[in-house]
C-alpha cells in the first residue's frame, strides 16, 4: 500500500504537537526531457504530452490513495489486550538498499545562509547616523492641529529602516539623525488611511532617535560558521528522507491484520484539538472552515478517523520494531532523549508531554531510535545533490484559500474597550497599506 503522508509535527520551540493532513506525492512529468530536444515544430505536442502524464500521474495517486483509505477504512479494530503479533507481522527491516542523498554545499549558498543569520548591533560611534538597512529605536509624538492623537505615541520602537514599516516620508525622515537627536517630520497621511479621522490630514511627528543598530559585518569566522552549520542541516535532511524511505519499505513489506481502538480513539481526540486551535487561529469557525474546503461534516469526520487510523499502523509498527529490537521507554536511552528533547524546548518533561500530547512524544522518540538501528544494518549509498528550490507542489496538503475570507481584525478600534498603556511600544499603525486600524496592537 502506498503511505499516507502525514505528519505529526514536534515543534522544537513551543512543542506543541500538530496535524497535518496530506495527500499522496507530486507527480513527475516523463515528457520533460523530449519536449527540451524536441524542435520548436514539435513544442505544443511536447506541452501536450506533458500535460497527459501529469494528468495521468495524477490519476494514479488518486487510485491508489482510495485504495489506501479503503484499506484504513477496512481495518478491524482490536482491544488492547491483544497481543501485538495478532496485530502485525512484521516485513523484513534487516539490510534494506537505501539511497542517501546529501545536497552539495556551494559558497553562494554558504554565504546567503551566514547572511540570513548575522546578527545586529548597537551603534557606538556617536557621530554615527541612521543608515538605510538599521534598526533605528525611536520615542514619537504625532500631533495634528498641536493635539497629540491617540495610539500616535511611543517612548520605544524599533523601526528597520527601508522596511516600509510607517508612512511615507517618515523612515526617510529618519536617515541622517545621530542617536539623541530629535527632529520634526511634517507628514500627511495617505488619503485611503485606514482612520477617518487621519486620512488625507497633514500631521507631525516629534521623532528622537535612542538607539541605532546595524547589522555585522560578514566575516570569514561567521563564513565558516555558517557552512559547519548548512552542513549539519543538509545531513539531517539527508537522513529525514532515507528515514522516510526506510519506514515506507517496511510498512510496504508488513502485514497489518487489526489497530488498537485505543490508539484510534487517542489520535482522534488529539487532533480534533489541535485543529480546531488552528482553524479558530484563522479567525474561523468549523462551519466557515468546512465550506471553505469543499467539505461536509461527514467528509470531515472521515477525515480525521482515517487519519487518526493511519496513525494508529504507525504505532503498531513502532510497537512490533520495539518489541523485536528489545527496546521501550522504560529503558535508560529513552528517558535520555525525553529529558534533552525537553531541555532543548526549554520546558520540563511535564509540560513536553502535556502539550505535544504522550502519544506523539513517544512515538516521535521511539521512531528515532528505530530508524537509527535499521539504518545500522541496512546498505546505504551516499550521494551529492545539487540543491534544489522548495517545490511544494510535490505535497497535496489540504490548502487554505484566505483570499475571500473576513479575518476578525484584533485590531480595529473597540469603542467600548478601555484605554491601553499610554507606554505601549506601538499604539498607531502608520503603514499606509492600512484600511482598518490606527491602533496596531488592538
Amino acid at each position: 500500500m502506498k503511505r499516507r503522508q502525514v505528519m505529526i509535527l514536534l515543534m522544537a520551540a513551543t512543542l506543541a504537537a500538530g496535524s497535518i493532513l496530506a495527500g499522496c506525492g507530486g507527480s513527475s512529468s516523463s515528457s520533460a526531457s523530449s519536449a527540451a530536444s524536441s524542435s520548436a515544430s514539435s513544442a505544443e505536442e511536447a506541452v501536450d504530452a506533458e500535460d497527459e502524464t501529469d494528468e495521468e500521474s495524477l490519476d494514479e495517486e488518486d487510485a491508489e490513495q482510495a485504495e489506501y483509505d479503503a484499506w484504513l477504512d477496512g481495518l478491524a479494530l482490536a482491544e488492547d489486550d491483544v497481543a501485538v503479533e495478532d496485530c502485525i507481522t512484521l516485513g523484513e527491516y534487516k539490510g534494506l538498499k537505501l539511497t542517501k542523498e546529501v545536497t552539495k554545499i556551494t559558497d553562494d549558498a554558504v554565504k546567503s545562509y551566514a547572511e540570513d543569520n548575522l546578527d545586529t548591533e548597537e551603534v557606538t560611534d556617536e557621530n554615527a547616523v541612521v543608515q538605510d538597512g538599521d534598526i533605528a529605536n525611536i520615542a514619537y509624538v504625532g500631533e495634528k492641529d498641536g493635539v497629540a492623537f491617540d495610539g500616535g505615541t511611543s517612548d520605544s520602537y524599533d523601526l528597520e529602516i527601508g522596511s516600509g514599516t510607517f508612512i511615507d516620508g517618515f523612515e526617510d525622515g529618519v536617515i541622517g539623525m545621530k542617536k539623541g537627536e530629535t527632529k520634526d517630520l511634517n507628514l500627511k497621511f495617505p488619503d485611503d488611511y485606514g482612520s477617518e479621522e487621519l486620512a488625507g490630514q497633514e500631521v507631525v511627528f516629534h521623532v528622537t532617535v535612542n538607539s541605532i543598530s546595524r547589522t555585522k559585518e560578514l566575516t570569514d569566522a561567521d563564513l565558516e560558521a555558517a557552512r559547519t552549520d548548512l552542513a549539519a542541516e543538509y545531513e539531517e535532511e539527508a537522513n529525514s528522507l532515507m528515514y522516510t524511505d526506510a519506514w515506507q519499505q517496511i510498512k510496504d513489506a508488513s502485514e497489518i491484520k487489526q489497530i488498537r481502538k485505543s490508539k484510534v480513539d487517542e489520535y482522534l481526540a488529539q487532533t480534533e484539538v489541535e485543529l480546531q486551535s488552528w482553524i479558530e487561529s484563522l479567525g474561523m469557525t468549523k462551519e466557515q472552515y468546512l465550506e471553505e474546503q469543499g467539505y461536509t461534516e461527514e467528509e470531515y469526520n472521515k477525515e480525521m478517523e482515517r487519519y487518526a487510523r493511519d496513525m494508529a499502523v504507525e504505532d503498531l509498527l513502532v510497537e512490533a520494531l520495539s518489541k523485536e529490537e528489545g527496546i521501550s521507554a522504560e529503558d535508560q536511552d529513552y528517558k535520555d532523549r525525553l529529558a534533552k528533547l525537553a531541555e532543548d524546548s526549554g520546558i520540563t518533561e511535564e509540560e513536553l508531554t502535556e502539550q505535544a500530547g504522550e502519544a506523539a512524544v513517544y512515538q516521535y522518540i521511539m521512531t528515532e531510535r528505530l530508524m537509527e538501528r535499521i539504518v545500522s544494518y541496512a546498505e546505504v549509498t551516499e550521494t551529492e545533490v545539487e540543491q534544489e528550490d522548495e517545490n511544494y507542489e510535490d505535497y497535496d496538503y489540504i490548502d487554505v484559500d484566505d483570499s475571500d475570507i473576513e479575518y476578525e481584525d484584533v485590531d480595529e478600534e473597540d469603542p467600548d474597550a478601555e484605554d491601553g498603556d499610554e507606554d505601549d511600544t506601538i499604539e498607531v499603525d502608520l503603514d499606509e497599506d492600512a484600511d482598518d486600524s490606527t491602533d496596531a496592537n488592538g
